[in-house]
């Protein structure tokens, strides 16, 4: 059930099943997934604070996700990115390179990306950068890279 437009306000006289199901239906199925987590928490998995220092001297400290999705690589995210812009591409076939230079531009410019995001990383947390690493071995693609 979608919020309704005019012409089925009109054509469905806007009773009470078009009001209940928009004003009280709706919200309620809509925001029940997170009306459960809130009730039922789940262990989101393990992680590593690391603390780091901010140029004006501050010290702050983050969460490195060492499990799921992040304990596959450390920009695993980037996987399914790929495969779309490749998967929108198949369709093209094979018979000309020019449909593949977006599949292969954002290839390149995703595992450039990683790289430059690990060394801004290194160089901000350090330790618990290298420890991080030891623990999520892989950059981008799990058992490969």
């Amino acid at each position: 059930m979608s919020v309704q437009t005019i012409a089925q306000c009109i054509f469905c006289c806007a009773g009470f099943y078009i009001c209940w199901g928009c004003l009280v239906w709706v919200p309620s199925i809509y925001t029940s997934p997170g009306m459960y987590l809130v009730n039922h928490p789940v262990n989101l998995g393990t992680q590593i604070v690391a603390s780091y220092t901010t140029t004006s001297g501050e010290t702050k400290s983050s969460l490195l996700l060492t499990s799921g999705w992040w304990g596959l690589s450390r920009h695993f995210h980037y996987v399914p990115e790929i495969l779309a812009a490749f998967f929108w591409t198949v369709p093209a076939l094979f018979g000309h390179f020019l449909p593949y230079f977006y599949v292969l531009f954002l290839t390149i410019l995703l595992f450039d990306r990683a790289k430059r995001d690990d060394d801004r990383c290194r160089s901000k947390y350090g330790k618990y950068w290298k420890k991080y690493c030891e623990k999520v071995r892989y950059r981008i693609i799990p058992g490969i890279y």
